[in-house]
């Protein structure tokens, strides 16, 4: 259902009520094509033909206009006038507001309260109130001047007017609802990524390292963990200035991320420090994706700029212990990483299991 929705409404970078107004224009859309054909089995008079003929080429383009070129606030707006347009309309030559079409007006409501906000949205529900209460004294003083239908007419553009509404308000709801969703899962990822690199930050690094102990511990399978250090990297800061700092990071990450395995993990673990989590990997196979990472960071210097910079990793590599803690093991691997600091740098030193 939801991805019928998405395919009808315009996919997830639509704004919420671009989204609806979409649908509202393919509802209305198949709508007048229904009445269209209901008004030929009929035979209704030519006026009113060529009003929803009006209105199946104002929906159908505007559909199409609205999800292809994104032009769509001024076809809001164009929508609710024309709407209350078809109020005017539906209620001289279609059995007034009693016969079912003032149940449009519920509709009405509904476009404009999702559609628009703040002043735009007051001034709207004030004109479209403000009509209503116009017709509906009109209806009650002067009925018997309006254009007589038959019951059996009278209660097909009832029922029809009914179907219409409550078809629109649960679309319009799901709607809503699949926002909602989108929403929350957009709040919860940007929760655990980094905003810079775009790899998981340190709170979502934890919660994949929770769950590959649980489950390894469980399905009797290793792990590996690399912590990475840039080296000298305060150096590059202080001498080209952070947004060389930041081109450096993301590229270190883009490298990185090539030579990993397809199901690695790598996470930004603060600063110019990355954690890498590879599943089912023991210590050799994490030494080898480490020089992996150390060779393809060598391969060319990282251009910042004018400047060209060769921006080497120090590693610490370690295969987790369920014996120990998860900070137990962190320590050791961080341990390692600062051996590799202070004996050279551009290196990779394991942690030795005892």
């Amino acid at each position: 259902m939801f991805s019928i929705i998405s395919l009808i409404t315009g996919d997830k970078s639509f704004e919420l009520p671009h989204r609806i107004l979409n649908f509202i224009l393919f509802s209305f859309f198949i709508f007048v094509i229904l009445a269209e054909i209901e008004n030929v089995i009929a035979k209704e008079p030519f006026y009113i033909h060529s009003v929803v003929i009006f209105f199946f080429f104002y929906f159908g383009i505007g559909y199409y206009y609205s999800r292809i070129k994104k032009k769509w606030r001024f076809l809001a707006h164009l929508t609710v006038i024309l709407s209350f347009l078809g109020i005017v309309f539906f209620y001289i030559f279609d059995g007034g507001l009693f016969c079912g079409n003032g149940f449009l007006i519920i509709v009405d409501v509904a476009i404009i309260v999702t559609v628009f906000d703040g002043k735009k949205r007051y001034n709207y529900l004030f004109f479209l109130i403000a009509l209503t209460f116009f017709l509906i004294f009109l209806e009650i003083s002067f009925h018997q001047v309006l254009p007589i239908i038959t019951k059996k007419q009278c209660a097909g553009n009832t029922v029809l007017a009914f179907i219409i509404t409550v078809v629109s308000s649960i679309f319009i709801l799901l709607l809503f609802i699949v926002q909602l969703e989108e929403q929350k899962f957009e709040i919860e990822k940007l929760s655990k990524t980094d905003s810079l690199t775009g790899v998981f930050n340190r709170r979502g690094v934890f919660q994949k390292l929770d769950f590959l102990i649980e489950n390894s511990e469980k399905k009797n399978y290793p792990f590996s963990i690399i912590l990475a250090d840039i080296d000298d990297f305060k150096q590059v800061n202080d001498k080209y200035g952070h947004l060389c700092g930041d081109t450096v990071l993301k590229e270190i990450t883009k490298r990185m991320s090539e030579a990993l395995r397809k199901g690695d993990i790598i996470g930004r673990w603060g600063g110019e420090e990355f954690i890498i989590i590879l599943p089912f990997a023991e210590l050799n196979a994490a030494k080898n994706i480490a020089e992996r990472i150390k060779t393809n960071l060598l391969k060319s210097p990282i251009k910042c700029g004018d400047t060209s910079l060769l921006v080497t990793l120090t590693f610490g590599v370690g295969m987790y212990n369920h014996d120990l803690s998860l900070d137990k093991n962190l320590a050791l691997i961080d341990i390692a990483l600062y051996k590799g600091k202070v004996s050279g740098k551009n290196c990779i030193v394991p942690v030795k299991r005892t």
